[in-house]
């Protein structure tokens, strides 16, 4: 009898947490507690999600975030989780800052259909009638500006680095002297799944960037690239295809990067 019951007891409740568990537990409490307001957490999941879905806090908030507009911000996904959007709380260390503010400026439709990340700093600004689409595993780097008139679309596994503008307008209206003609101001912008967009990177009216595309930084990036296939290497000002048959990884042992360098060598020779 005694030995049935000991046996239970190994088999089915679980060994106590190791004292890393502990203090790994103990880390991200303390990282919340700094750098998350809670009451505007509480009340913005409120504010923008059904009852079901604000009571499992989706979104969370850090201090220096200023939300403006009466738009809609939905979260579309049947499986919710805590913090699974962000704004203005996580950044990389370094680089950005929290002190950073933080704008949701929004007057039309902001969607998530995943996880997201907006960093300290970034600025969403969507206007009447148009909107902006995260597909999930989303983040935009600190100081990063999107603006909408009309669309734009962010793929899965896809996101900017610091002091980016994707704009799917030119704010104004170009006429052709001669004739008179009026040029399109705004045009939908469309990134793919798994697109990594370097620093400091222009993304005007009308792109259209194929999945698991590169985009260096500081390149100036116009126009439709879906012809030219996927995994794309863009670069430039303008910007142009300089090598295809790559994409991002985000890998960085010394063991994967070994084999890099003796792939390449086999290449040379």
């Amino acid at each position: 009898m005694g030995n049935s019951i000991r046996g239970w007891f190994i088999k089915n409740i679980k060994e106590p947490p190791c004292l890393f568990d502990i203090l790994k537990g103990i880390r991200t409490i303390f990282f919340y507690l700094k750098r998350v307001n809670l009451l505007k957490t509480l009340y913005y999941n409120f504010y923008f999600f059904s009852f079901r879905q604000a009571l499992k806090l989706p979104l969370v908030i850090g201090w220096n975030v200023k939300f403006r507009g009466d738009g809609n911000i939905i979260l579309n996904r049947d499986e919710i989780h805590p913090f699974m959007l962000s704004f203005g709380v996580h950044k990389i260390e370094d680089i950005e800052s929290n002190s950073d503010k933080t704008y949701i400026a929004n007057w039309g439709s902001l969607e998530f259909q995943g996880y997201a990340k907006i960093h300290p700093g970034a600025k969403l600004w969507i206007f009447k009638d148009a909107n902006i689409t995260f597909k999930g595993n989303n983040t935009i780097g600190a100081r990063s500006i999107i603006a909408s008139e009309e669309s734009i679309e962010i793929g899965f596994n896809s996101g900017c680095s610091w002091d980016c503008e994707i704009f799917d307008t030119d704010f104004h209206f170009l006429i052709d002297v001669s004739s008179g003609e009026l040029y399109p101001k705004k045009k939908k912008v469309f990134i793919g799944d798994k697109v990594f967009i370097g620093n400091h990177v222009n993304i005007g009216k009308g792109t259209k960037i194929p999945n698991g595309s590169v985009i260096s930084s500081w390149s100036k990036v116009f126009g439709s690239y879906m012809r030219k296939g996927e995994n794309l290497l863009i670069t430039g000002n303008p910007a142009k295809v300089i090598d295809t048959g790559v994409t991002m990884t985000h890998a960085y042992e010394e063991d994967l990067e070994a084999e890099c360098e003796q792939k390449m060598k086999n290449k040379q020779k």
